[in-house]
């Protein structure tokens, strides 16, 4: 298997109980439903690099369905929301964290990293 899969060693490993997650109804229920995948999917990952990858995946996590259920319910790891319990305007937030942190804006959704970059402007194009 050409990934890693989460709750097997990581978990143990550092005795990880909770994942405190980004991820949140108003910031990322945007995209048509018909754009709207679990993007740590093993099938959806493997197909991707299938047509645009070179390099073998050797530790790249993965998840899914059966192991999210395996890491909740199995193991006992909750994932925690926070930002669903907060009122969040993107604007106001993005001109915060220009001036405390000094922050540059990337450019587009989901921009942050190469890959996710890659996903959002030429997968999903």
């Amino acid at each position: 298997m050409p990934f890693a899969q989460p709750g097997t060693s990581w978990q143990k490993k550092y005795k990880i109980s909770t994942i405190l997650s980004g991820n949140n109804v108003v910031t990322e229920a945007i995209m048509p439903p018909s754009w709207i995948y679990n993007k740590t999917d093993y099938v959806n990952l493997t197909s991707i690099h299938k047509q645009f990858g070179s390099i073998p995946f050797k530790t790249y996590p993965y998840s899914g369905f059966g192991s999210n259920i395996i890491r909740e319910y199995l193991k006992g790891v909750k994932t925690v929301k926070p930002l669903n319990l907060v009122t969040y305007n993107k604007d106001q937030a993005k001109e915060e964290i220009k001036k405390e942190l000094g922050w540059t804006d990337y450019g587009g959704k989901h921009y942050e990293s190469v890959y996710t970059k890659f996903y959002q402007a030429y997968v999903l194009r």
